[in-house]
């Protein structure tokens, strides 16, 4: 089993960032005619989803989603970091993508 880190570099709060070239590389790099890739994110806060990178709205469109999606929310998070929202949202999308 052939396993690959690929860094992630964040500058919003809400973003969405494609790896798919990355994905794409260390599957090819892996060697393996046949096998299962599986996309894994080991923060609590980073969710991984598949979705169309190609029009660069999408990205901005599902990212204002969320926090309107959170700005609807009527709930005191007590979690004291002040990133509650974001364990919210890598638990409703995932953390990982096979």
């Amino acid at each position: 089993m052939k396993v690959t880190d690929i860094p992630v570099e964040t500058h919003e709060r809400y973003e969405l960032v494609s790896i798919t070239d990355e994905v794409k590389r260390a599957v090819r790099d892996a060697g393996s005619d046949e096998s299962i890739c599986i996309v894994s994110s080991t923060h609590t806060t980073a969710a991984v989803t598949v979705n169309e990178d190609y029009d660069r709205d999408v990205p901005r469109d599902l990212a204002a989603a969320c926090r309107a999606f959170l700005g609807a929310l009527d709930v005191s998070f007590e979690h004291a970091e002040g990133n509650s929202d974001s364990h919210l949202l890598t638990s409703l999308f995932g953390q990982s993508q096979t």
